[in-house]
């Protein structure tokens, strides 16, 4: 499997004059960078593989970040350049083995792949992983032996779409989905909830563990996860209190979220959303009717009541937004009038024995031309 290389111009050295001289820099230079031990490193943990050979858990959910680029300074060459050199890495697995790993997408960031083993449960291998690291003209290949520990279960995992009707009250289940939205993640605010949605489905993860769980990988919307937990809805909003929280790189079948259009009253009514709730809807011109005063920044929840046509929608803020949010939400309120300010909606549907429109933020607010 050969990984894509970041392409970054490398820099001159002052001082190349001749081809010989260029082949010694260049030789020095990839041998510099192959005595780094951190090229490949845990990605779960951080863990570099230094000593060439590593083990990865599949159990523990375990991944490889590569570097793919390498930045060398004059001190660690101990030559006279100027500005240091930026050396380019690539990657290939070996032939028997090259299609049980993929390129991952997302973290850890533009310089590194994050390499991930497919899933076959019960199964261990053993891969060789080369690193082909270029300057100019000049490379040299690097190798580590990897053992690939598989899952000794089988992972069974319910997509959000069929844990509604299917699922009991506090069983404990396992599912996947891309992060849509959540509330703030400050120190003095713990973490009290989370969206994630395949498709068009969506279900919240809330609250028990996932303070603890979500600040160990810093996880952030777009990304793709696997979650573990208890099925525990509240006043019909499908929620799971999450045991584990990892990101997702096994490739099952996830789709992409895909947003719920309300285009007239008859749409947004109990009935015609029962089992929509954490969505991303689209709305367009809901109409300020009241309670924009009861909005503080640092204070509780508050209800905005608004109409849909002749239809009563609960513009709900949860006081989990934050501070910093409530007060953007202050200043946004105003200048509304009651009865004429008119809003655009793109942002989460919330649920409290009904559907509520409930945003993280103030871009779900646009004011109708």
């Amino acid at each position: 499997m050969k990984l894509t290389k970041f392409l970054i111009p490398t820099l001159a050295l002052a001082f190349l004059a001749g081809c010989s001289v260029e082949s010694d820099v260049g030789q020095a230079i990839v041998d510099a960078v192959s005595e780094i031990g951190a090229l490949v490193s845990n990605g779960r943990t951080g863990m570099p593989y230094s000593d060439r050979t590593m083990t990865i858990n599949m159990q523990s959910g375990d991944t490889l970040s590569a570097t793919n680029v390498v930045k060398i300074n004059q001190e660690t060459l101990k030559m006279d350049m100027t500005n240091g050199v930026t050396v380019n890495i690539s990657y290939d697995f070996d032939v028997d083995t090259a299609d049980n790993w993929s390129i991952a997408e997302g973290k850890p960031d533009a310089t590194h792949s994050r390499l991930a083993p497919k899933i076959l449960d019960f199964e261990d291998y053993n891969s060789v992983l080369t690193a082909t690291i270029s300057y100019g003209e000049t490379t040299k290949e690097v190798s580590w032996d990897i053992f690939v520990a598989q899952r000794g279960y089988e992972l069974v995992v319910v997509p959000i779409a069929d844990i509604r009707g299917n699922v009991e009250v506090n069983e404990e289940i396992t599912t996947r989905g891309y992060i849509t939205g959540h509330y703030e993640n400050s120190l003095t605010h713990i973490y009290s909830g989370v969206m994630i949605a395949d498709g068009d489905s969506a279900i919240m993860l809330y609250a028990g563990s996932l303070s603890t769980l979500w600040f160990q990988d810093e996880y952030a919307i777009g990304d793709l996860v696997i979650v573990s937990g208890l099925y525990s809805p509240y006043s019909g909003l499908a929620e799971l209190k999450p045991t584990t929280l990892a990101l997702s790189y096994e490739f099952a079948e996830v789709s992409e979220p895909v947003d719920l259009i309300i285009s007239s009253e008859e749409e947004y009514t109990k009935e015609a959303l029962t089992g929509m709730d954490g969505r991303i809807i689209q709305i367009n011109g809901l109409v300020y009717v009241s309670g924009k005063e009861s909005l503080t920044a640092g204070g509780s929840h508050v209800t905005i009541k608004m109409k849909f046509g002749a239809t009563n929608v609960d513009f709900r803020l949860n006081y989990h937004i934050g501070t910093a949010v409530q007060q953007e939400f202050v200043d946004m309120m105003a200048n509304w009038v009651a009865n004429e300010t008119t809003i655009n909606y793109h942002g989460h549907l919330g649920w409290y024995s009904g559907p509520q429109v409930a945003p993280f933020t103030t871009d779900a607010v646009t004011l109708a031309a």
